[in-house]
């Protein structure tokens, strides 16, 4: 049969196997019909296995080649069961998987495998006899070399890009019980692994798990691992594999615990990973071993929680331990995962004690919920454990216990009362988060809380009804039974109520989030989750049609609260203004959910207009003048929307007169403001650019034009004729034409940004930005607008131009072409691209000759802008390649495109093309690196690659593109040498001729280093860039093995190189494959000795390159020597560097390497040429420092480094370094060495200060002699210490004081400040400072007048220092109150938002000033001050959480400490007057209007870029109303008379001010008050006028009497009202007089019972 297999013939034979191997089972004596059988299996799985075969193709040869094995198999004739057992059928079906599993159809592959594994497995437990099936031995030949692959693949990592399937398979065998455990598995493995990985500790268990854990951290082959581990450990346990069964003997602990651990240690940032893959498979096993774990995580510490029967334990020194991070982050994924599989349940006030129809009740006593139990198969947690994790400073932990008290494997269980007051408590920051992803999480978990929230809500209601009928059928009977149903009816009313009212807060809670001053992660969360609200059918007036999927069910919500009221689209009509898109987006979309007749949007009176007004319009208004002021996107884009609401809302009737009130009006207005607009362009462009931008316009044009309505052929929709649309669609491309011949001289010029049109005078006020922006947006909106009418009218027919007959996609699709040709704007001509390739793509979907035809003439075209551009002078050829790609998108012929572009790319470069970025060459390469860029394209460019990268390196050097297309990633200038081969998308057997391009770019690097040895005929790029393309491939994916030593050889010789780029990166590159060997060779069986192959390599490259130890550096003097022996040195410390990474199993081979370099001091010592000696030098400062940081890690005390056994005096060590000559780098690498070199003998002999001392005087002397080289040894140095925890010497610390103290260059006097900080503030298992040593803040605070780095790093140790005295001392004494006072100055200056990030980090980091820095713009200041905050009040007050909390509840925390701590502080009255001022009023100064700051405030900003605030993320009515809270709980001894004077005379002044500008103008939408500064302005009057009324109350010292304040207030809301006022303000105004007269009757009725007890 012929190979391969024709699909037709393949389908064919699939559908008639059956029959085939009934066939040969009637004629089993003809040997004919046996081979028949056998070649047409033959013929299969040869076509499978082709590696040019399409998928599809591939897929029918494995769907016929297994379902010929599985009747084989399953028949009962000798002859034709042997089939399968013959010519290796099954090794040959193992293959295709193995091999050809990415260039298959993944349905076809899992056929295969279950072939396979079925077949084995029925002969692994079938009972073989002599005259069997296949006799054991044989079964056995065919699985061992199978087993033996798989377990090199997946444990010995032999070939990364195979892992994938080979897990998967043996997932599948060990499943299937093709191979047992201990006796096969197991057995195997102990030979492939290292002896010292298999002997316990750890064991060859730890090791095998360990080892398919860290699979787990790759996307790809996470899913794979993980049911690998179930599978090997559900057999493990039938086997009864003891290593399994039993737990740790030690901790107790089960068997994948520590593997488990040491693997996410490793893969921290892929935590999801195992939480998906792994935990539900292991956690589900046993819930006992399960607590366990958690235990062993820390559990009981996280949650705060201390079990009676352990608390002395608890209360330890180790209590506070929780592993660190890697353990709270795998701790809460844990948790995670166990509320999903029903494996943890919080308890409280309602559980589980029994269960009524379709319901979770009942209820407790509440001693019963207070442990972590286990109850009925599950881990019982109290939900007030979970609710303490809300505001924890960690995000992940914060959103796991958010899902952990959300989510319930019962959706119609309904939330606790403490519950639901939690999430109260602490929603509110979750809404502030910065972190985009944590929103989201937040978000999808608010989505499952209201789909809970309506189901529990509805059964329950559903509950009570079926109840209350019942009740009443039985009324007569009083039972206990009835008893115990009227408790349960009155708790689940009341759960009912507590949900209903929880519900109202968070609507209500919502719209004050959509406040003006409210910054962006509010806006955005509070809008998305008001949309999850409104989607979720809590709102009555909402249409059905607007649901969500899961409130279209059955599943009805019983509670109603309306959501879409006047106050909320009066926000959202200002947030659609808002500087943020997705702001503007959101609230868009919520608009065009409300009903059309809504009241919010009815028409209303129009004054003197004819006709009645929308409010829509009046908004439209004032956003469409805002934006010709401004000209800002922004204002476009929210006039854009607000015309698609309008369009949205507009009444189906097209007799009105008005033209907003019909679909087609308000479309014709737009095309004649915009005929309008072209005009003004074409005939005053700098009129145009000044008061009269389009792109708002456009825009608004462009969302209509986006709706399929305006391009229905039929003429039944009366309310937007067809001939209208028709002629409106034509007017608008007509102006697009025109539209582009008025900005074409600007966008075209060769530097637009910068280009002045000849038109334009010197006294215009327009500036070169004014035009750009101007012209760029310009086209860019009327591009998107072309996009929308070639995406959705007919090509032809109806939507044609009745002049002349020319369809809108011609006349578009050579618009845009005109424009890539021409443009020079990067902005503008990466929009038209996109529309020249819809443009492609339309034509090429029409299947009309006419529009075919318009391809290939774009085609030629651009041919034509390739060979005669050469007026194109910019590096990507402007926006040719963009046609390239556009004309490919619309599926044209690429094998002519690339076979053009690589004719015109191979074009010879003549002497007289001085200009390289004209070239036609430079064009065609272009357009090339774009083809393979494209994600479009990527599968049918694959066959190209090959071809491409040679011509590539060849011509031009290093091709990313095409490098990059071969892995999927863009990371190919990433240098680190262990870059994960199991991410490479690149199989050689795929590409066979990458491999011999990679060795012909190398070879000519094989030259000794001497340039004359060099092909001179050769491009340039063979000895430079050349070599990149290769290097980075063999990096990212290493050659097969049959290859191996020839690249391997060849990047070798290229260390030799004498240009030192090529030397750096072919060491990496070397270090990466000797690491891949090492790796191998370790896991072989033969290999001598079982050493390691880096051990090796360290003696040959280091003992056997170079400088004899007999020879004289007058004999080692050529150049090309020294290139030889520098890059086979850096070959060394890539290695170091791989090997530092994997300790502690790598500490004998750096041992090993570190007695090889010590054999080798003469290539140090004997040297003359500084390069080599400084990479001497890094080597063994980097095999000290690991010997530093790891205790296992050591070497015999009389071992000699490269300069020094440890005896020389210090004058013979300065002397030396005192010899060298000026250069840099060998003095701060030998004196770093100098410095590691007495810290290894100060581990290895001990502490003795003579030591210690003399090295510290190496950095005295250095600092005042040679301050450069003193900075590079102390930031080594510095790096060094902060990596360990290790007490520091009492001279070290004193070393590093002297010299921040009296260094006089400044950037000694900066590194000696960041060790000392390193030093006093290190972790907590490390002293904070030695014993002995006093350090005080005084010397330091002259420092904050100095250099910027300087005063960072004085800050910073003036906290640490004041810090660390007030621990030692344990009392305040009058030295450290004075050094404080000084301390909190310094604070407060450098706090401030204008001071420079860096600066203000300082600050935060040094104390407890941090009430500013917690409302800062920058995350890390406000974190660091949360954790500041934390600590204060920790110290403080008892019984508060000590962990870190996020930064607003902390600023909650510290005020209310405060204002507990200084209830009578006058200090504190006066600082809270001026923070709800706005520092408008202050104790000592005088006060600054209202009416004055009104003014300040409605001014107008009409600038082109609009000035980003200095601080996003402050909200200043938050802020007002807190400090509000503060006055209104401080006592009357602290309200000064003086300072009350002023703040009433401010407040009453405030209200009047108000009062007067409502009455003087109409507010509503973009109104006076919708202005973030008038707003925040208005809120902080109300909030002082609440203070006032609150003071009034309680004190006489307000002069002002509490009745005229409220007269004030009450005549403020109903002139606001009548003027449309922000309804916050006026809601606000409202529940402040209702307080007042709350507070006023308390008073009264005080009184009266005063009197009435006394008269009693």
């Amino acid at each position: 049969m012929n190979v391969p297999i024709p699909d037709e013939e393949l389908r064919s034979l699939s559908k008639h196997v059956g029959d085939i191997v009934l066939h040969a089972e009637q004629k089993c004596d003809n040997e004919y019909v046996i081979n028949e059988v056998r070649s047409i299996l033959d013929a299969a799985l040869q076509t499978a296995y082709l590696l040019e075969v399409p998928p599809g193709q591939r897929a029918g040869a494995c769907n016929l080649s297994c379902s010929l094995i599985l009747r084989c198999q399953a028949s009962e004739v000798k002859d034709v069961h042997a089939i399968v057992w013959a010519d290796g059928t099954l090794t040959r079906l193992f293959r295709i998987y193995l091999d050809r599993y990415d260039g298959a159809k993944a349905k076809s592959m899992r056929q295969v495998l279950l072939a396979l594994s079925l077949t084995l497995s029925k002969h692994s437990e079938a009972q073989r006899d002599e005259d069997g099936r296949g006799s054991s031995h044989s079964v056995r030949q065919t699985i061992e070399p199978m087993l033996s692959e798989l377990l090199s693949v997946v444990f010995c990592g032999s070939d990364p890009a195979k892992a994938k399937p080979a897990l998967q398979m043996l997932s599948e065998f060990v499943s299937r019980g093709v191979v047992t455990i201990d006796e096969e598995l197991n057995k195997r493995l102990r030979t492939l692994l290292p002896r010292e990985h298999l002997r316990p500790p750890p064991g060859i268990l730890h090791t095998v798990l360990l080892r398919i854990f860290n699979w787990i951290a790759h996307h790809e082959t996470a899913p794979a691992a993980g049911h690998l581990v179930d599978a090997y450990l559900t057999q493990a346990h039938k086997q009864k594999f003891m290593d399994v069964v039993n737990p740790d003997s030690e901790t107790g602990l089960p068997a994948w615990c520590a593997p488990l651990i040491c693997s996410v240690q490793r893969n921290l940032d892929h935590v999801p990973n195992y939480r998906h893959h792994v935990f539900p498979g292991l956690f589900k096993r046993s819930t006992h071993d399960y607590l366990q774990f958690l235990k062993h995580l820390h559990l009981y510490q996280h949650l705060g929680y201390t079990p009676a029967s352990q608390h002395q334990d608890i209360l330890n020194t180790d209590s506070n331990r929780t592993g660190g991070e890697a353990f709270s982050v795998l701790l809460f994924a844990c948790l995670q995962t166990g509320k999903d599989i029903g494996s943890i349940k919080e308890v409280g006030e309602l559980t589980s004690m029994r269960t009524l129809p379709n319901l979770w009740l009942i209820f407790t006593d509440g001693a019963l919920c207070q442990d972590i139990r286990i109850d009925e198969g599950a881990i019982c947690v109290p939900e007030y454990l979970f609710g303490r994790l809300l505001s924890h400073a960690m995000p992940a932990i914060r959103i796991a216990g958010l899902a952990l008290l959300i989510t319930s494997t019962s959706i119609t269980r309904p939330l606790s009362c403490a519950t639901l007051k939690c999430l109260k408590r602490n929603l509110s920051h979750f809404h502030t988060d910065t972190d985009a992803n944590t929103r989201g999480e937040m978000l999808s978990l608010i989505q499952q809380l209201f789909d809970r929230l309506r189901a529990s809500t509805s059964v329950t209601q559903k509950w009570l009804s079926t109840t209350q009928k019942v009740r009443e059928k039985k009324r007569k009977t009083l039972t206990p039974a009835s008893q115990n149903t009227d408790r349960e009816v009155t708790t689940m009313q009341r759960c009912l109520h507590d949900q209903s009212e929880f519900v109202k807060w968070y609507v209500g809670f919502l719209k004050h989030e959509l406040r003006p001053t409210s910054p962006y992660q509010r806006h955005i969360t509070a809008l998305k989750t008001l949309t999850i609200l409104v989607k979720s059918g809590l709102d009555p007036t909402v249409s059905r049609e607007h649901y969500s999927k899961s409130a279209q069910g059955e599943v009805k919500w019983v509670l109603r609260e309306q959501i879409i009221s006047p106050w909320l689209v009066r926000v959202l009509l200002d947030l659609m203004m808002n500087p943020f898109d997705d702001v503007r987006q959101t609230a868009a979309s919520m608009l065009k959910i409300m009903p059309s007749e809504h009241s919010s949007l009815a028409y209303e009176s129009a004054g003197r207009e004819k006709h009645r007004i929308s409010r829509l319009v009046v908004y439209i208004r004032r956003a469409e003048k805002a934006m010709l002021r401004s000209g800002r996107a922004d204002h476009a884009d929210g006039v854009a929307r607000a015309y698609d609401v309008l369009f949205e809302h507009c009444k189906p009737n097209a007799s009105v007169e008005a033209w907003w009130e019909s679909m087609s009006g308000v479309f014709g207005h737009l095309v004649r403001e915009l005929q309008m607009m072209v005009d003004i362009a074409n005939s005053d462009r700098s009129a145009a650019i000044a008061r009269y931008p389009m792109h708002g316009l456009l825009a608004s044009i462009r969302y209509i034009l986006d709706r399929p309505v305006l391009y229905s052929i039929e003429d039944s929709d009366q309310h937007f004729p067809l001939l209208d649309r028709h002629n409106l669609i034509h007017q608008v491309v007509s102006c697009l034409e025109r539209l582009w011949l008025s900005v074409k001289d600007v966008l075209c010029d060769d530097a637009p940004e910068g280009h002045v049109p000849d038109d334009f005078d010197e006294e215009d006020e327009i500036t070169t930005k004014d035009i750009s922006s101007y012209c760029w947006r310009a086209v860019k909106e009327a591009s998107l607008v072309a996009r929308a009418i070639v995406t959705h009218a007919p090509p032809r027919n109806v939507f044609m131009d009745s002049t002349n007959q020319t369809p809108y996609l011609d006349r578009l699709g050579r618009l845009a072409f005109t424009q890539l040709a021409e443009l020079r704007h990067r902005g503008a001509f990466s929009t038209v691209a996109q529309t020249f390739a819809v443009c492609c793509v339309r034509c090429e979907a029409t299947k009309d000759p006419l529009f075919r035809t318009l391809l290939r003439e774009w085609y030629k075209d651009t041919l034509l802008c390739i060979r005669n551009k050469s007026t194109i002078n910019t590096r990507r050829s402007a926006g040719i390649p963009s046609m390239i790609t556009g004309i490919l998108s619309a599926n044209y012929d690429l094998l002519s495109v690339v076979r053009d572009l690589q004719s015109i790319a191979r074009l010879p470069v003549k002497a007289s093309d001085d200009r390289d970025a004209g070239l036609a060459q430079v064009h065609a390469f272009n357009c090339l690196k774009d083809i393979f860029k494209s994600t479009k394209l990527g599968p049918y460019t694959e066959r190209y690659i090959a071809e491409a990268l040679d011509l590539a390196a060849n011509r031009l050097g290093s091709p990313i593109a095409l490098i990059d297309r071969l892995f999927g990633t863009n990371d190919s200038q990433d240098k680190t040498t262990n870059s994960s081969p199991s991410t490479a998308r690149i199989f050689y057997e795929t590409h066979p001729h990458i491999l011999d391009i990679i060795v012909r770019l190398l070879t000519p690097g094989l030259a000794t280093g001497s340039a004359q040895s060099v092909d001179t005929q050769s491009p340039p790029c063979f000895t430079t860039e050349g070599v990149f393309p290769a290097l980075q491939i063999l990096q990212r994916a290493p050659p097969p093995a049959n290859r191996a030593r020839e690249i391997r050889h060849a990047v070798l010789q290229l260390t030799a190189s004498p240009h030192w780029h090529v030397r750096d990166m072919a060491a990496r590159t070397y270090a990466a494959l000797v690491g891949k060997e090492s790796k191998e060779a370790a896991t072989s069986s033969d290999s001598v000795g079982h050493q390691n192959m880096a051990t090796h390599t360290y003696a040959a490259l280091v003992e056997n390159v170079g400088l004899n130890s007999h020879e004289t550096a007058t004999s080692f003097g050529l150049l090309h020597d020294q290139n030889v022996l520098h890059g086979r040195l850096l070959c060394v410390k890539y290695i170091v560097m791989l090997q530092i990474q994997y300790l502690p199993e790598s500490a004998d081979d750096l041992k090993e390497c570190f007695h090889a370099i010590s054999r080798s001091a003469h290539q140090y010592t004997r040297n003359s040429f500084p390069l080599t000696q400084a990479t001497c030098l890094e080597i063994t400062n980097l095999l000290v420092e690991a010997m530093w940081l790891e205790d296992g890690f050591s070497v015999p005390s009389n071992t000699e480094l490269c300069l020094d056994n440890g005896d020389s005096s210090v004058s013979e060590m300065y002397d030396h370094l005192c010899d060298w000559p000026t250069n840099a780098t060998i003095r701060g690498r030998l004196a770093t060495h100098l410095a590691y070199e007495r810290l290894l003998h100060q581990k290895i002999n001990g502490v003795t200060p003579t030591t210690v001392d003399d090295n510290c005087l190496i950095f005295y002397e250095l600092a005042e002699t040679d301050p450069d080289t003193c900075y590079v040894a102390l930031t080594s140095l510095n790096q060094l210490l902060a990596k360990t925890t290790k007490a520091s010497s009492p001279s070290i610390v004193n070393m590093y004081r002297t010299l921040a103290e009296t260094a006089n260059d400044r950037s000694v006097k900066f590194a000696a400040q960041e060790g000392l900080l390193c030093l006093v503030s290190g972790s907590n298992a490390r002293p904070m400072l030695p014993e002995g040593v006093q350090l005080s803040t005084a010397s330091y605070f002259e420092a904050t007048n100095s250099s910027p780095s300087i005063v960072e790093g004085s800050l910073k140790l003036q906290g640490s220092f004041f810090d660390s005295e007030l621990r030692q001392s344990g009392e305040w004494t009058p030295r450290l109150v004075e050094e404080l006072s000084l301390l909190v100055r310094t604070l407060r200056i450098a706090i401030k938002d204008e001071k420079p990030f860096d600066t203000r980090y300082a600050a935060v980091k040094s104390l407890n000033v941090v009430y500013d820095a917690l409302n800062d713009d920058d995350d890390e200041i406000r974190e660091t001050a949360a954790k500041s905050a934390t600590r204060i009040l920790a110290s403080e007050a008892k019984g508060l959480s000590s962990h870190d909390v996020v930064p607003l509840v902390a600023s909650q925390k510290l005020v209310a400490f405060m204002t507990t701590s200084h209830r009578s502080s006058p200090k504190l009255c006066a600082q809270a007057v001026s923070r709800l001022t706005a520092g408008n009023v202050t104790a000592n100064s005088h006060i600054q209007h209202v009416d004055t700051v009104l003014i300040q405030a409605k001014k107008e900003d009409t600038a082109l870029f609009a000035e980003e605030k200095r601080n996003l993320y402050v909200d200043e009515v938050r802020e007002a109303l807190l400090w509000s809270q503060v006055l209104k709980q401080l006592s009357v001894k602290a309200l000064p008379k003086p300072l009350v004077a002023k703040f009433a005379q401010w407040v009453s002044q405030g209200i009047a001010t108000l009062t007067e500008a409502a009455q003087a103008e109409v507010d509503g939408a973009l109104g006076w008050t919708s202005k973030p500064e008038v707003f925040a302005l208005g809120m902080r009057v109300v909030y002082g006028a609440d203070v006032l009324l609150d003071w009034t109350a309680r004190s006489k010292k307000v002069p002002v009497r509490g009745s005229e304040t409220r007269r004030a207030l009450r005549e403020f809301a109903d002139v606001g009202s009548g003027a449309g006022v922000h309804e916050m303000w006026l809601d606000q105004v409202e529940k402040t007089l209702a307080l007042s007269v709350v507070r006023r009757l308390r008073k009264v009725y005080s009184v009266i019972s005063t009197v009435v007890e006394k008269v009693v």
